[in-house]
């Protein structure tokens, strides 16, 4: 009895999210850019993943013709030890990935400049466990890989918005007549 009036509370929970405004997160960006070329410089592996988010946030990647390109420069990669065992040893390891990219539209216009973006993780050493180490490692390097996708497809997600915006405002304006003039009156 009790576990049936536990899931009768969680589904009426579960029904009043929706009413409350709750969703989970979407970067539909498509309305803005249908499709996006990911072009990786020599030595970035962090393509794959952000083709998965791109495809993901409703984006067709393609290799040439999109509407978006997002340009990879660098990526680097760093470990470097944050502390030490009173023996002197390893004891955690700081994981830094750090990628320089960019965003320009189809005729090669920039949309946003080159930045850097870093992602980091701290990861315990496990003496004991050297392979179970090193595997955690590998995942670790892979959540940043996610991480760093996702927070591009969220900045293009920015240039989308004001993209739709530029587009809605430029549709509005009567043809010959400034932007500024046309939605405060004439002053």
């Amino acid at each position: 009895m009790p576990l049936r009036l536990g899931m009768t509370a969680l589904s009426a929970l579960l029904a009043t999210l929706p009413g409350c405004g709750f969703q989970l997160r979407n970067w539909d960006i498509s309305s803005a850019f249908a499709s996006a070329s990911v072009v990786a410089g020599e030595g970035v592996t962090l393509d794959d993943a952000l083709v998965r988010a791109l495809g993901y946030s409703g984006v067709e990647v393609v290799a040439e013709g999109s509407d978006v390109v997002l340009r990879l420069s660098q990526e680097r990669e760093e470990r470097r030890s944050a502390a030490v065992t009173a023996a002197g040893r390893v004891a955690e390891v700081e994981l830094a990935l750090e990628v320089m990219f960019s965003v320009h539209d189809a005729a090669g216009t920039e949309l946003a400049p080159e930045r850097s973006l870093r992602a980091s993780r701290v990861q315990r050493i496990d003496v004991d466990n050297i392979v179970g180490s090193s595997e955690e490692e590998a995942l670790l390097r892979d959540e940043m890989r996610q991480e760093l996708a996702s927070r591009m497809v969220r900045s293009l997600a920015m240039l989308a918005t004001a993209h739709v915006v530029a587009e809605a405002t430029d549709a509005a304006t009567p043809a010959g007549e400034s932007p500024a003039l046309s939605s405060s009156g004439n002053r």
